[in-house]
């Protein structure tokens, strides 16, 4: 996720973000490794394009500097859109796992599943996000792998 503006509110004490898809969110002091104070305050904060505009940076007027990814702040938030990422990702590196672990070929499966070994192949890439969690979960089940999930 890219982020398009941030700013502090020393008042509030949080960081105010908005991402480009125009979702706005807070990310307390609190939550911070290295936090301002009214001894330290923030001299610099800037969207850190060297990040790829998915983060932020700041430098304190001590000199320190941190920076804080949109990750950190979705995962703060419990954004539902980001811990459903977050579980294809897991779950993709789970199948991958399994796979290497197995006697069987990524042919072998998709056959088994009833797919093209293309449709395996983006089903293995853990970047691609448009893909089901059923799929995963039928894949892991073809190599005997079972899924649990808890509720955090």
């Amino acid at each position: 996720m890219k982020l398009k503006t941030v700013s502090a509110n020393n008042k509030k004490k949080v960081f105010e973000l908005i991402l480009r898809n125009g979702k706005s969110y807070t990310f307390p002091y609190a939550e911070l490794e290295v936090r301002p104070h009214a001894g330290d305050k923030i001299v610099d904060l800037f969207v850190d394009k060297e990040i790829a505009s998915e983060g932020f940076t700041y430098t304190l007027e001590s000199g320190e500097e941190c920076t804080i990814l949109v990750d950190q702040v979705l995962a703060y938030h419990q954004d539902p859109e980001y811990q459903l990422e977050q579980t294809l990702y897991k779950l993709t590196l789970e199948l991958q796992l399994a796979l290497s672990e197995s006697t069987l070929s990524k042919r072998q499966l998709s056959s088994l599943m009833g797919t093209s070994l293309s449709q395996l192949e983006r089903l293995l890439d853990q970047t691609n996000y448009q893909k089901s969690a059923n799929a995963l979960i039928r894949a892991l089940g073809y190599l005997s792998k079972t899924i649990e999930i808890t509720a955090a």
